[in-house]
């Protein structure tokens, strides 16, 4: 079990840090204003689709991928301990395992942030739709 834990760990950490290295990119293209003139727009429309496709989608595509590689292991563990504590009350405790509540903690997390990083993907689409339909 350590060697999930660790291996999801690191994983996550990997992920966390292209993230944080490149939100401000993602940001910024939301955030970036689209000029009146639509002749203008090229520059924000090629930011917006580099954040889009270069950055946001293959995080959430490589967070949704761990988050299903690893589910299967933190549900067994999960159902697992509402079972043990459905048949056996407070005396499951004595059985508890920091290792797999940690695993399950870092599953929940990279499934966070996978549901984060596609809420930032429909915000670059919109940005996108804009930029194509705003006059």
């Amino acid at each position: 079990m350590s060697d999930l834990l660790s291996a999801a760990s690191l994983l996550l950490t990997v992920l966390g840090v292209v993230y944080g290295t490149w939100y401000s990119e993602i940001v910024s293209a939301i955030g970036a204003p689209i000029p009146d003139n639509p002749p203008n727009r090229g520059p924000v429309r090629q930011t917006v689709r580099a954040a889009l496709y270069g950055k946001a989608l293959p995080l959430a595509l490589a967070a949704i991928v761990l988050t299903i590689l690893f589910l299967p292991d933190a549900l067994t563990i999960a159902l697992g301990g509402l079972n043990a504590l459905k048949t056996a009350g407070c005396v499951a405790f004595h059985k508890y395992n920091a290792v797999e509540a940690a695993f399950c903690l870092v599953v929940v997390l990279t499934g966070a942030l996978a549901g984060y990083l596609i809420s930032l993907i429909c915000r670059l689409k919109d940005k996108l739709r804009k930029i194509g339909a705003a006059s």
